[in-house]
């Protein structure tokens, strides 16, 4: 979302500008104490919920807000 640039990084959390979209496995929004949503929201992300079957590539491609999809739990997050 932000890469480097320190610009973006102070900007956090309004996503003015950057990739805010964030494709997470429908699975993965559990509450472990707080929302997983809230979570994600109070990183500047939107997060776009999808079933699993459709994260393996039976839907359209993320959209142009799209910065990566969740592969790991909110535990410890890996965008690709």
């Amino acid at each position: 979302m932000t890469g480097a640039d320190l610009g973006r990084i102070e900007q956090l959390p309004d996503p003015a500008g950057m990739k805010d979209e964030v494709v997470i496995q429908l699975g993965h929004m559990v509450g472990y104490g707080a929302p997983t949503e809230q979570v994600i929201r109070l990183a500047g992300l939107a997060p776009r919920p999808r079933p699993r079957h459709l994260l393996a590539g039976l839907e359209p491609g993320p959209g142009p807000r799209t910065g990566g999809k969740s592969t790991k739990s909110l535990a410890s997050p890996v965008l690709s």
